[in-house]
């Protein structure tokens, strides 16, 4: 079982037809999500933003056009290295957002403090936890500098994963972009 992380336009997502670097448009068969129409993917997007501006007090935006910009793969393991260690350490180090995500998530740029759990409107028998990218970015690079200092082999892979999920919250925030990481 894997983990993946798509920095990617929403409805890019939610239509199933796109291109990852890892994946050419011509695989499309194996492993997408749904084919959705225009209309459905439109309709997902329109009940999550309501659903958002519900919890949030305000209705977040981001950009929902071009092309993917980023799909990365982890181990199962790998990808909750972080998560773990987050709580593991939660006692002495706050990180709020590291403690409670679970995949199915989005990372949307907007910033906002609390990861709110919502019905995916695409799929109405999963919940998904939707974070701000850059207070989750935040969350990781203050994880990262918190193990650097410790000499534990069993931080390696912890280590390696925050350094990757910093670089996908970084692009999220640049392009202003989600990110949607699923199992």
């Amino acid at each position: 079982m894997s983990v993946t992380a798509y920095v990617m336009p929403l409805s890019n997502y939610l239509s199933g037809y796109f291109d990852t670097p890892d994946r050419p448009f011509g695989d499309r068969d194996e492993g997408r999500a749904t084919r959705r129409t225009p209309d459905e993917v439109r309709q997902g997007i329109e009940s999550l933003l309501d659903q958002l501006e519900r919890l949030l007090a305000f209705r977040p935006e981001w950009d929902d056009a071009g092309p993917v910009r980023s799909a990365v793969g982890f181990s199962i393991e790998g990808f909750f290295a972080p998560f773990m260690e987050a709580r593991r350490t939660a006692y002495r180090r706050k990180m709020p957002l590291l403690t409670v995500l679970e995949p199915p998530q989005i990372w949307i740029p907007p910033e906002f403090d609390p990861a709110v759990q919502i019905v995916s409107p695409w799929s109405p028998q999963t919940e998904w936890f939707v974070a701000s990218s850059s207070r989750v970015h935040s969350e990781l690079v203050r994880l990262l500098l918190a193990i650097e200092g410790e000499e534990r082999p069993d931080l390696a892979e912890a280590h390696r994963v925050t350094g990757e999920l910093i670089k996908i919250a970084a692009l999220s925030v640049e392009h202003d972009t989600p990110v949607i990481v699923e199992i």
